[in-house]
């Protein structure tokens, strides 16, 4: 769907893309508006040229108008100026995987494609392509004016743009399909089909090439490649969408089923390993937590007295609280400082472990802990 409401669909066996203006208005089996990659609505044959199409799997309109369409069956990606103004039958203007209109050849390297199956766009006007059989995220730099056989300028899921092999990590992808690019949070979502599960890249503009993964769906960690059909689990996902809420969604091909998954905050804490006090002296501790997600808040669990030292303060950006209170809501990247006091009492042969954890309000499942041991010498 773009920002007019037209509805472009990626026919793959009838080799075209149509579109349906106004889509949300639409009756039920409505005819569409209009066709690209057959003359008409009724031939349906795959062909290597500027009209012609072969197994297109994916299409999405970028900020500038253009829509862009993966060619799989072609291992290209074709671009069509001014989407709005498109007429049945109409040309490419540009190609990307191919030199020119006519070659369909599969290939890797920075110009060379594999059965392209995702394309998204992003606030940069960067073009991300899912090149499927080289498993590898292509991203294309200024994708407005790109020319014809325009090399890629980023890859992710290999270390370089001459490495094809699949894998299981941060790192790596498996024949990845559906693409995601969130425009508010600069976040590319990957469904890495044969691997089962959707991976996060977040701050895309800035990602290295090769650049690991922020966040993982469908898997305990970053090397579970397993399918599963628990709420936890997929079975070969294929594409994913944002709905109201910041909620996402992602369509579990092999399960049947869409599943949704509420946004969530996610905090990162870092704090001293291990300290040292002198008896009836105070030492001040301090941990950093960081949202590293959506917006949100966390319960704050934090140390008590022992027999071998006191807490004398806890405080959050400078003002009191005491374990279990929560933080006020945090905006994703923010940081909070959390400053603990302590005064020795009675001197220990070992250090005394201490904890302090964050834990999400609205995710308990979501924490993090700093454990500290501290010395009364």
């Amino acid at each position: 769907m773009d920002t007019t409401g037209r509805l472009w669909v990626a026919d793959t066996d009838n080799n075209r893309v149509v579109w349906f203006n106004n889509a949300a208005s639409k009756a039920n089996g409505a005819n569409a508006d209009g066709v690209i990659g057959q003359s008409n609505f009724t031939n349906q044959g795959a062909a290597v040229t500027s009209t012609g199409m072969n197994k297109p799997s994916a299409v999405v309109t970028s900020q500038d108008g253009a829509l862009w369409v993966a060619d799989t069956g072609n291992n290209r990606v074709l671009r069509f100026a001014s989407a709005a103004a498109l007429s049945s039958g109409a040309a490419a203007t540009r190609v990307l995987g191919q030199s020119n209109f006519t070659s369909n050849s599969s290939g890797s390297g920075t110009t060379g494609m594999n059965q392209p199956t995702g394309v998204a766009t992003d606030t940069n006007l960067t073009l991300w392509v899912s090149d499927s059989f080289n498993n590898r995220i292509l991203g294309f730099a200024n994708s407005d004016t790109l020319s014809n056989g325009a090399a890629a300028t980023r890859v992710l899921g290999q270390p370089d743009f001459n490495t094809t092999t699949d894998g299981t990590s941060a790192t790596k992808l498996f024949r990845p399909e559906g693409l995601l690019v969130d425009l508010i949070r600069d976040r590319l979502y990957v469904a890495d089909r044969a691997n089962n599960r959707v991976l996060g890249f977040y701050s895309i503009s800035t990602k290295v090439n090769g650049g690991a993964a922020d966040r993982v769906l469908g898997a305990s960690n970053f090397n579970d490649g397993f399918s599963g059909s628990t709420s936890s689990k997929f079975n070969n996902p294929l594409a994913m969408a944002i709905g109201a809420g910041d909620q996402l969604f992602v369509a579990d091909r092999q399960n049947n089923r869409t599943l949704r998954f509420p946004p969530v905050s996610i905090p990162s804490l870092t704090g001293p390993g291990s300290a040292r006090v002198k008896k009836k002296k105070k030492i001040t501790l301090t941990y950093s937590l960081t949202n590293t997600n959506y917006p949100g808040s966390y319960r704050l669990t934090l140390p008590g007295k022992t027999k071998n030292f006191k807490v004398i303060s806890t405080t959050l950006n400078g003002a009191p609280i005491s374990s279990g209170g929560t933080t006020p809501t945090m905006s994703e990247g923010s940081v909070a400082t959390i400053a603990i006091t302590y005064k020795g009492k009675k001197t220990t042969k070992k250090p005394v472990t201490t904890t302090v954890t964050a834990t999400a309000v609205a995710t308990p499942n979501r924490s993090a802990t700093v454990t500290t041991k501290i010395k009364v010498k």
